[in-house]
């Protein structure tokens, strides 16, 4: 690894101050433009804050662009107002990926780590068979009317036997991370969605433009019932609440959990446990793959940039013990996390899109 960051190091020398000076007046900016989705922001402006002030000019802006916009932004041009870098949740499509082609030239692509959602309990609590669709029911303020297809209902479900007839009859009672943090939101994208769109008439809302608000409310509101219980503060301890609460489950992030393996178990969802490993191959279905994508000849236009990316891709950023796992970020495995990082010591254009 000590070699990959040296050849990071050298490659980005190679980029030096001389060689913005031409580029400045044409390219009609001088700090970097990130544009970032609501996981990744937190994560990209603790990097920049870890580059420093003497490596960039002035300090990295950074919007709030989900997906589809930041990746069209990105690909729409060159100049001040479209970004240099982005960092999203899923990745580029193949008409994203032609856009850019055309209009930017090369893209290099980078997979920075996962976000993953754990359900987890006391160790001595019930068993429950889980699957998205039955932590949705679990969950969500609104649901689909068993009876009538197409009609929603205030959350009929009190008990787990009312969800799944083979679930003991328990109470359910779910505790959540407090409002406005990275695990709120993870609650509502990863423990919700996938589960609500397991209803083909809701997953077609998503496609209707006029109905995308209607969908985004019944996905992403958790129920207001007092079964689920949020956290006070963002810092509170889930696994003081598992433990004084048998039988209640919690959603938490997959590193906060592996902070309480000891005295916490995780379900399985879709008879899927939550491991390093499955994470990574995209087989647990409350985890997803975290990316960033930089304009390749920007490299040379925007002072500041090239470090950005080199801070991005060392190890003490994305390695296990690294700063971004404390942020809640899930590591890649140590052979991912080196031919990420080997590619971006060569600085490797994409060649294909992988859609999603």
């Amino acid at each position: 690894m000590k070699n990959i960051k040296s050849l990071v190091v050298i490659v980005i020398s190679l980029l030096s101050s001389s060689s913005f000076a031409a580029e400045k007046k044409e390219f009609g900016r001088k700090n970097v433009l990130i544009g970032a989705d609501p996981a990744t922001m937190d994560l990209l402006s603790t990097v920049a804050s870890k580059v420093g002030a003497k490596r960039l000019q002035g300090e990295p802006t950074i919007e709030l662009r989900y997906p589809r916009k930041a990746l069209k932004l990105l690909c729409l041009g060159e100049g001040a107002k479209y970004p240099d870098m982005v960092a999203t949740t899923r990745e580029m499509n193949d008409e994203e990926f032609k856009r850019c082609q055309k209009n930017i030239g090369s893209v290099i692509k980078l997979k920075i780590g996962y976000e993953a959602l754990v359900v987890a309990t006391n160790k001595n609590s019930m068993d429950l068979d889980l699957d998205q669709r039955k932590l949705f029911m679990a969950l969500a303020n609104d649901v689909p009317n068993p009876k009538t297809t197409g009609v929603l209902t205030k959350n009929i479900y009190k008990t787990w036997k009312d969800i799944d007839s083979n679930a003991p009859k328990q109470a359910i009672k779910i505790f959540g991370p407090a409002d406005k943090t990275r695990d709120a939101r993870s609650v509502k994208v990863l423990g919700m969605e996938g589960g609500c769109r397991s209803w083909d008439w809701i997953a077609e809302l998503k496609n209707i433009q006029k109905s995308y608000r209607l969908y985004r409310e019944l996905c992403h509101v958790p129920r207001k019932d007092g079964l689920y219980i949020k956290a006070k503060t963002a810092n509170a301890d889930l696994t003081k609440q598992l433990q004084s609460n048998k039988n209640s489950i919690g959603v938490m992030g997959f590193n906060s959990w592996q902070k309480s393996k000891d005295k916490l178990k995780a379900y399985a969802i879709n008879e899927m446990p939550p491991t390093i490993g499955t994470i990574s191959k995209g087989l647990y279905p409350l985890s997803r793959s975290l990316y960033v994508y930089i304009k390749a000849d920007n490299l040379k236009k925007v002072q500041g940039l090239s470090h950005m990316m080199g801070e991005l891709v060392s190890e003490k950023a994305l390695g296990e013990k690294g700063y971004l796992a404390d942020m809640g970020m899930v590591p890649m495995p140590a052979k991912e996390l080196k031919r990420e990082i080997e590619q971006a010591s060569e600085f490797t254009a994409m060649t294909k899109p992988e859609s999603p």
